[in-house]
């Protein structure tokens, strides 16, 4: 689950599919928009602290992960680097309570509502949650967090989200 992998995938299968061409072309998009994601955040003097919640608020992901990837991507630093194997882990609220990220970012699948959080007493002493910065990664099609064609999407979609001075809601649409 990486960048690379990723682009070698797109070519793959455009190739066992007979559409090599735009294969290459969505390949080639994604690394300019990559690399321009890392253009826009490499500046930034803050990158906010982010929690990933997977289909459990209390599973994240780990440095394995597409996810983990993104996220530093796009300008944040994931709370849970840390740990290293593995994929989805589980998490106690009191290591969330202790990481207390600035952002918590909810995966599309997932049925907790950011409403919920607000409201769930247990969860009021994480800055994220009180500062109302929770988001669900959108997913009109496939998630958008995951590693396949709507992966770009994720990685604007989160510049955006953690670092709106350097790329803004218009710039996000236009993408």
């Amino acid at each position: 689950e990486d960048l690379d992998s990723l682009s070698e995938a797109f070519l793959l299968v455009g190739k066992a599919i007979g559409t090599p061409e735009k294969a290459q072309e969505l390949a080639e998009y994604y690394r300019q928009k990559v690399d321009m994601a890392q253009e826009l955040t490499a500046k930034a003097t803050h990158k906010p602290r982010v929690y990933l919640a997977g289909s459990e608020l209390l599973r994240t992901c780990t440095q394995e992960m597409y996810q983990h990837t993104i996220i530093g991507l796009a300008g944040g630093d994931n709370v849970s680097s840390d740990i290293k194997t593995g994929y989805w882990a589980n998490v106690s609220l009191e290591q969330v309570l202790a990481w207390d990220p600035e952002v918590m970012l909810l995966v599309a699948y997932s049925d907790v509502l950011a409403q919920e959080l607000a409201q769930d007493e247990k969860w009021q002493g994480v800055t994220a949650v009180k500062n109302r910065q929770v988001y669900r990664f959108p997913a009109p099609i496939e998630p958008w967090d995951s590693p396949g064609p709507g992966a770009v999407l994720g990685i604007l979609w989160l510049t955006h989200i953690l670092q709106p001075d350097a790329y803004s809601r218009a710039e996000l649409e236009q993408d």
